[in-house]
């Protein structure tokens, strides 16, 4: 991942149902770059933006990119990149 880049990608039922309760939502940060609190202020626009369009809450779990390469939870949940998904061409929270 290039420094100052967020990646976001999606799971769960949102992927796999006609009806799902939420969209689970991945966001991968540098933590050299973001901290916690800042990562969650950087991200809001684009979490209601996505609540709003679909009309669902989103789930969000924030993983620094140390804390991926470790868990490698996007491989484990089969989770696909949001721009695969809504074909837009998101690289960053603004």
């Amino acid at each position: 991942m290039e420094p100052e880049h967020i990646d976001f990608f999606i799971f769960g039922s949102y992927l796999y149902s006609v009806n799902p309760n939420d969209v689970d939502l991945i966001v991968i940060y540098d933590s050299h770059i973001y901290n916690g609190t800042n990562i969650f202020y950087e991200c809001f626009k684009l979490i209601n933006l996505i609540e709003e369009t679909l009309g669902l809450p989103v789930d969000v779990t924030y993983l620094s990119i140390d804390e991926e390469i470790e868990t490698q939870f996007v491989k484990i949940v089969e989770a696909k990149s949001i721009n695969d998904i809504f074909n837009i061409g998101i690289n960053h929270c603004k």
